[in-house]
């Protein structure tokens, strides 16, 4: 089967098809999950193949993928924004941007990147909401140390 490269320039460089990359197309890109020598590479379904913001996902089978998220992202499919970033991840064209809030904190709300004061980030509705980011982090931290853990497995 012929290498899943295009074209070599002199200088070694490599115009790789089929979502591959490297010095001689042989791992699939970045957001991409699959066998590049056999030109097999599909976009991570994280949170869709459509928004997709992965770094590299993984097909653990029976239709589950563990997704290694873009720095802003978070979540089992990257389907969340993280502290300090806003938007929503699941709907077609929307990504998560830093937010803009004056002070030390850079508090907003994570859909609508609408501020929040900083004296009222540990009261009321919010209050509930950070509680709720904690345990999310915790287990995206786990999750990452297995998929971590697997990658170097392979090395």
């Amino acid at each position: 089967m012929d290498s899943p490269r295009s074209a070599m320039s002199k200088r070694g460089n490599v115009n790789c098809q089929f979502d591959t990359t490297g010095d001689h197309c042989e791992r699939c890109k970045e957001g991409f999950y699959g066998d590049a020598a056999n030109r097999t590479c599909h976009a991570c379904p994280c949170p869709f193949i459509w928004n997709n913001f992965a770094l590299a996902c993984l097909d653990i089978g029976s239709g589950e993928m563990d997704c290694v998220c873009r720095h802003g992202y978070s979540g089992d499919r990257c389907e969340r924004c993280v502290f300090g970033y806003f938007g929503n991840p699941t709907v077609h064209g929307s990504s998560c941007k830093p937010c803009n809030c004056k002070g030390s904190l850079n508090i907003c709300d994570s859909l609508t990147g609408e501020c929040i004061a900083s004296d009222n980030s540990s009261s009321g509705a919010h209050c509930h909401e950070c509680d709720s980011c904690n345990v999310s982090l915790l287990l995206d931290l786990e999750t990452l140390d297995d998929v971590l853990a697997l990658m170097m497995s392979w090395l």
